[in-house]
Formats: structure tokens, C-alpha cells, sequence
């Protein structure tokens, strides 16, 4: 079936004078056999619903990055590692042609077996790791500070012809057997090797090893790569854009494209954050997109309660806050209620100056209905934020 053309093209509404938020939801489109939150909606959620365009969303394929169809992107055209990624959502733009890599912080036993998943750190150990790990920066490789266990790397003019070992597929592996291999991959060896010397008789430590704790003595590169160019859509779209995400992901790609990141401190630990100071900060630009990840979370683990508290106590509010009618101002929204991959599911758009009145549920049942139309995630978002 062709597509149709989405009903926000057209607008008599300049892009300049209407401001416009995207709100994605990762899970919030249940599977067969999950609970559905969409059916228990928030009551400023149905409201919204009633008098909105209602649509399918699907991917034209499996390949790419995901979340690049939330910028507009086609996720085909954007393919490069999670080390670039990963450094770009820290906020640093290192030289061309630099190798850029994600550094997890990780743990190797007496075995030399590597745990991927050492526990988490108060933050007077993080404070004391951060400026240890600091001390393997040499004229090449430099630390890019990040949050966590989760930091970046950038090996000035050194060799993408390496393979690396990303944390998930090294645990529990002997860490001769997954260590950088490739174009001058003594570089990174002696990196790690450095780390493991360096960070063991730190004094968090020797305390960890006391309480029984897993040392966090294990300086892991992975997902190194070449950083891709994307265009700039703060240039295309002719207006600045804000990404609000937890994700490093997205982050990377909003500053890839010329957008800036919220702080991520204001989303809070994705399921308590205050909508009034997320509103007032996507409210500074035209152009917002706010990726709320809480749900797939909640979805993995097993746990819909809090996620459905979320949707009633903090996205609600934001929700009624961004649609509620301003003088002088034209506001729109659009949601993305998604699947578990984020690649296909719902789209809802909403205008203050175009009321529809369709009678569509925003809900899984109109997945298999015939009356709503269908179109591809990116090109329908990039249709949404070109107005």
C-alpha cells in the first residue's frame, strides 16, 4: 500500500513559529502476551488521543541504528560503532580521522576472567577511578570523561583495522582471549594491561576486596571506529533542535546532526524526573525530541508498576503542559509508541491549530486496522519536524 501523505504536511504554520516536541517511548507497544499501558492510558494521554492523527509505523528494514529514525534519519544510511557514538554523547568532537572508542570500567579476577557486571560505584570511588584512569592518557590515547563505569576513548591517528571485544561478550571469557586484536594492537593491549596494573591496588579497592566486592580494575575499549558524517538538520530544518535522552545513542547522533543534549541530570534515573523543568527546557527551542526509555527497562525486567506510575506522574504532566494553548504560539506533538526494538509501532500527532476528530484508539488495536494508515518511521518524523 503507498503511503499517504502524513496529515502534518501542508501546515499554514511557518516552522519558526511553531514549536514542536517529538516524545519517544521505547516498549510502550506491547508484544503478544505483555500488558498494554497504551489501553490504561493517562487521562491527558486519551485526551490528546481524541482529537489526533493516529498511524502505523513500520521500518523499512532491520539494518542500521535504530534511533536514528527518531532524528528523521534513514537508519540504512547511518551505520558506524558505539565508540563514536558513545564519545559524541559524552560531548567531545576529537580530530578527524581520530579512532574512537567506548571504555567501560570493568573487573578481571586472579583467573584472569573477565566480569562484565562488577557493581556499581558510591561516588568517592567513581571520583578516585576517574582521576586514576586519567594517568594512562598518553600523546594518543585520550580519556573522555563520562559518567558511571561508561567513559570514552580517542586514539589520535591510530588504525580502525582492529577488532575489539564488546563488555557483554568478553564476560566470563579469559581476557587473553578476548583482548584487541589487529592493525597495532599492542596500542590497546598495553592500555589494558596498564589499566589492570594501575587500577588493582587502588584503596576503593582493597576495600572492595574486604567486603567481598569485585575489583573495578579493568580499563575496557570497545566499538572503535571512525566517526560518520551526518548532515546537519539544525541547517535543514532552518531551526536549532534540544534532545532530551539517557541514551548515549542519541545523545551522539543529536550532537552529530548539530543539536544540543539536555542536561541528562534532568531526566533523572528515567523513571523520576520533574516534567515541569524538562517542559521549560525543550520549550527554549523550536525543534525538541525527548526519548523516554523507562519502559522497555521496565518491560526487561519485569516490572510494569513504576512504568505505569511514570506515565501517569511525570509524562502526563509534561504532556498537558506542552498542550496546553499559549498565546501567539503554535505548538505540535507527536509520540512514538514502539516496540520493544524501537524500529516500529505507533505514531500519534497532535496540533494546536488543527483539531481531528478520527475515533482511533492510540492503543495495539489498531495495529491490525485496515483505516490506519501506514507509513515509515523516518520519513514520517522527518516530514514531522520539516512541518
Amino acid at each position: 500500500m503507498a503511503e499517504e501523505t502524513p496529515k502534518f504536511c501542508g501546515g499554514s504554520e511557518p516552522l519558526n513559529l511553531t514549536r514542536r516536541l517529538l516524545v519517544v517511548l521505547p516498549g510502550l507497544l506491547a508484544a503478544e502476551g505483555e500488558v498494554s499501558l497504551l489501553r490504561e492510558a493517562a487521562p491527558d494521554l486519551r485526551r490528546i488521543a481524541e482529537s489526533a492523527h493516529v498511524v502505523r509505523l513500520r521500518a523499512d528494514s532491520p539494518e542500521g541504528i535504530a534511533e536514528a529514525a527518531w532524528l528523521g534519519l534513514n537508519p540504512e544510511q547511518v551505520s558506524m560503532p558505539m565508540g563514536p557514538l558513545t564519545v559524541a554523547g559524552l560531548g567531545a568532537d576529537p580530530p578527524e580521522r581520530s579512532v574512537e572508542f567506548r571504555l567501560d570500567l570493568l573487573n578481571v579476577d586472579d583467573l584472569g576472567i573477565v566480569n562484565a557486571h562488577p557493581g556499581e560505584l558510591d561516588a568517592a570511588s567513581l571520583r578516585v577511578l576517574r582521576e586514576a584512569v586519567s594517568r594512562l592518557e598518553t600523546p594518543k590515547l585520550r580519556w573522555v570523561d563520562g559518567f558511571d563505569r561508561v567513559h570514552g576513548l580517542v586514539w589520535l591517528q591510530g588504525s580502525p583495522d582492529h577488532e575489539t571485544t564488546p563488555p557483554d561478550a568478553a564476560h566470563e571469557q579469559s581476557l587473553p582471549t578476548v583482548l584487541p586484536n589487529g592493525d597495532q594492537d599492542y596500542v590497546l593491549r598495553r592500555f589494558i594491561d596498564d589499566s589492570v596494573n594501575l587500577l588493582s591496588p587502588l584503596e576503593f579497592n582493597n576495600r572492595r576486596h574486604d567486603e567481598g566486592k569485585p575489583l573495578i580494575n579493568l580499563a575496557w575499549p570497545s566499538g572503535g571506529g571512525w566517526r560518520a558524517s551526518l548532515p546537519n538538520l539544525m541547517l535543514r530544518r532552518g531551526a536549532p533542535g534540544r534532545v532530551g535522552t539517557r541514551s548515549l545513542v542519541t545523545a551522539g547522533l543529536a550532537r552529530m546532526v548539530g543539536y544540543r543534549a539536555m542536561d541528562r541530570n534532568l531526566l533523572g534515573n528515567g523513571f523520576f524526573f520533574d516534567s515541569t523543568l524538562i517542559a521549560g527546557d525543550l520549550a527554549r527551542v523550536p525543534v525538541s525530541l525527548l526519548e523516554l526509555d523507562f519502559i522497555r527497562r521496565a518491560r526487561q525486567a519485569g516490572r510494569y508498576d513504576p512504568a505505569g506510575r511514570t506515565l501517569h506522574e511525570q509524562v502526563d504532566p509534561l504532556l498537558a503542559h506542552w498542550t496546553t494553548a499559549r498565546d501567539e504560539e503554535s505548538v505540535s506533538l507527536a509520540i512514538l509508541a514502539l516496540d520493544a526494538t524501537g524500529r516500529e509501532g505507533l505514531g500519534l500527532f497532535w496540533d494546536s491549530e488543527r483539531a481531528m476528530e478520527e475515533n482511533l484508539p492510540f492503543d495495539e488495536r489498531v495495529m491490525d486496522d485496515g483505516r490506519v494508515p501506514e507509513h515509515t518511521l523516518w520519513r514520517w518524523v522527518d516530514q514531522f519536524f520539516a512541518g
